[in-house]
């Protein structure tokens, strides 16, 4: 992967291509994470006399353009962020923006138009990603969480432009590389969601590594039944308990909750019960992870070195069903360890918490964090490694 340095950018055109996919609500961003994380790559560019043009997505608007989709409140909102007038680029590609690109003076930025706009986007097209690069000297790609995708901003484009990385997407590699390959012993990871489906071979893979994993969320039903703690479940696929039933008789390292919460039903109105792992009935649908659970796990954070966090313990949108995801994204906080989370629910969880400054790394990927924890190539990280 080439070095990124001024001389590649100084008083040239940048293509950057960010992650801004935000959350809006009633018109308002929710969740800014995503955006602060591109900010030194974006303030460089700008101190080094890049004309910088920045490009993302925003939902999935299938080819077509739809206001709600637009990433005008974005634009406004990074101006706001860093004091800065930024260019409106229509676009995301076509003859106005081209005619804007060139107006544009040097440590000037300006924002393209949501690139899915374009169907030729998702379909990583060619066509799309030349055109992209019109009147563009240097590619940057700064958008981790979306390079699991092999599309025209992210795969594409490095066919027409000299393509470097930019400083979030270094940093993303070097924290989950470290945790993967060079992991400081011992090494735990926490791994929670809904389906044990999505997590298997995150499971697999990291099974080697480390000296436990500890299971939450959603998956928690099936290693249960799989463990013979559990007699049935009316609420999971029969698919899933042969997914655990495989990874315990494989993996050796799992530790499962021994004490959980359960309800009927799912609201803010809910209450949780508490039930030990041996009696709980086939409709009891497992919210949360117990007090005794809590404790054990807080035990194995305390020892460890390395930590690795993908998954809330439980439903933690719901305050009830909070206090297990909460408790351990504390214990982690408070350790000395070197501790990595994945993005997704996992960084929503801890931004609500407020503890991101005391993580060493929190990833503002969600399945492309999944794919890299997995082993596999990423699309956007091999174009930048031709």
């Amino acid at each position: 992967m080439k070095a990124l340095t001024k001389s590649v950018v100084s008083n040239k055109t940048v293509l950057l291509r960010v992650d801004f996919n935000v959350p809006i609500f009633n018109g308002r961003i929710v969740d800014d994470s995503k955006i602060v994380a591109s900010l030194p790559t974006i303030l460089w560019l700008k101190e080094n006399g890049a004309k910088t043009i920045l490009c993302s997505h925003l939902g999935r608007p299938d080819g077509q353009r739809r206001r709600t989709l637009t990433v005008e409140k974005i634009r406004l909102y990074l101006e706001s962020l860093i004091k800065v007038p930024i260019v409106k680029g229509y676009g995301p590609t076509g003859t106005k923006t081209v005619n804007i690109i060139k107006r544009m003076g040097p440590s000037e930025l300006c924002l393209l138009e949501n690139v899915r706009f374009d169907k030729g986007e998702e379909t990583n097209d060619d066509s799309f990603a030349r055109n992209l690069s019109d009147h563009i000297d240097v590619y940057i790609n700064d958008a981790f969480g979306t390079t699991h995708r092999a599309h025209a901003s992210i795969e594409a484009i490095t066919k027409y432009l000299p393509a470097y990385p930019g400083f979030l997407m270094q940093k993303e590699i070097k924290s989950l590389n470290e945790v993967i390959t060079t992991p400081k012993k011992p090494f735990v990871a926490i791994l929670g969601g809904a389906k044990i489906a999505d997590k298997i071979r995150v499971i697999e893979n990291l099974s080697v590594l480390c000296d436990s994993i500890l299971i939450g969320g959603g998956m928690i039903t099936a290693f249960l039944i799989a463990s013979k703690k559990m007699i049935s479940s009316t609420l999971i696929e029969k698919k899933e308990v042969n997914i655990a039933t495989r990874i315990l008789k494989s993996c050796q390292n799992i530790e499962l909750p021994t004490d959980v919460i359960t309800s009927k039903t799912i609201s803010q109105a809910s209450i949780g019960t508490l039930k030990s792992d041996n009696d709980l009935a086939s409709d009891d649908l497992i919210v949360d992870i117990g007090p005794k659970t809590i404790e054990r796990y807080k035990m194995i954070i305390g020892r460890s070195n390395t930590i690795l966090w993908n998954g809330p313990l439980g439903i933690y949108e719901y305050p009830n069903f909070s206090n297990g995801s909460y408790e351990i994204g504390k214990s982690i906080a408070r350790s000395k360890a070197a501790t990595v989370a994945g993005g997704g629910s996992t960084a929503d969880l801890i931004n609500k918490a407020n503890l991101v400054e005391r993580f060493t790394h929190v990833s503002t990927g969600g399945g492309a964090t999944l794919k890299f924890l997995e082993g596999e190539s990423l699309p956007g990280i091999v174009a930048l490694e031709r």
